[in-house]
């Protein structure tokens, strides 16, 4: 009996998955500045992007290893983020960052951007989240899900486009049904709202929320 015990539990550790490896948090932040807008340019992983305090755009990346290598330990350290004013707008960028590593790392990264900025995401691969954001947004996302909470108050119009997916926009009234579906694909185009900004949304595959509140 002892022997059959002992034969479970080594198939039993056997089986059991490798610990996480290495970690790592880095941050940068820079001044606005004359600059109206804020382009994020974010290859992999989940990315959340929200208003913040001040006239800052602040970064927050935090770095996972899927597995104990030495390897994906030596990429975390190459991995670096770039702020810089452009005339008119801040680009945040990244070095070390592609979709061919994200088999052997997490990502995640917070962008907080100053409340009059206006905002615009170029994003590969991922789940993108946006909140309280006033201003202009545009958005290209090659596969994953947008999901974004906005203001009501402060946004005009509308229009999101999915490839293959599905796409939808909620407002204090319920939905709104101006969805035009496809065969795979589907579209929602929406330009009464008392605002100002200008939302546009254009993915892939996957799928879209806005949530106006």
């Amino acid at each position: 009996m002892w022997r059959r015990s002992l034969v479970f539990l080594m198939g039993a550790m056997i089986a059991l998955p490798l610990a996480a490896g290495a970690r790592r948090d880095t941050s940068a932040g820079i001044d606005l500045g004359s600059a109206e807008k804020v382009f994020v340019d974010f290859e992999v992983g989940e990315l959340r992007i929200e208003v913040g305090k001040g006239q800052r755009v602040e970064v927050e990346l935090d770095l996972r290893c899927k597995s104990r290598s030495a390897s994906c330990e030596r990429r975390l350290e190459e991995v670096e983020i770039f702020l810089e004013q452009r005339g008119s707008k801040v680009v945040v960028s990244f070095e070390g960052l592609s979709k061919r590593l994200s088999n052997k790392f997490e990502t995640e990264c917070l962008v907080r951007i100053p409340a009059a900025a206006r905002l615009s995401v170029d994003m590969g691969i991922g789940d993108l989240e946006i909140e309280g954001v006033e201003r202009d947004i545009f958005v290209d996302l090659g596969i994953g899900q947008a999901s974004l909470s906005l203001p009501e108050r402060s946004v005009r119009s509308v229009y999101l486009d999915t490839g293959i997916g599905e796409s939808k926009v909620w407002g204090s009234e319920g939905s709104i049904t101006t969805s035009r579906p496809f065969l795979i694909g589907s579209e929602v185009e929406w330009e009464s709202g008392p605002g100002k900004a200008e939302i546009v949304v254009d993915l892939g595959i996957g799928e879209i929320w806005v949530d106006l509140h």
